[in-house]
């Protein structure tokens, strides 16, 4: 169980959570930036995003409070897009 993270924390309620290495999760967007959140703790680990299948960096989740954190992907080229997040298992 995840204590301090609710469907509410979440943008249309809806999350994904992993506690397991190498897991992902994809999503495809169509628009000119997209921010993706994270909620740390005290047992956050590290996430890679990719844009379109391209490294854009590692979000490190550890904090010693619940609090959000976010990742803004701006000033992208007209189109579709996809944004995926892989579990880093640290």
């Amino acid at each position: 169980e995840f204590v301090g993270a609710t469907p509410i924390s979440a943008s249309q309620g809806q999350f994904i959570w992993s506690t397991t290495a190498a897991n992902s999760a994809s999503l495809l967007i169509d628009g000119s930036w997209a921010a993706v959140g994270f909620i740390s703790d005290s047992q956050g680990g590290s996430a890679e995003v990719f844009l379109d299948g391209v490294s854009q960096g590692i979000i490190d989740t550890y904090r010693r409070e619940v609090e959000p954190v976010s990742f803004t992907l701006g000033a992208l080229s007209p189109g579709s897009h996809t944004i995926s997040i892989n579990a880093l298992g640290d």
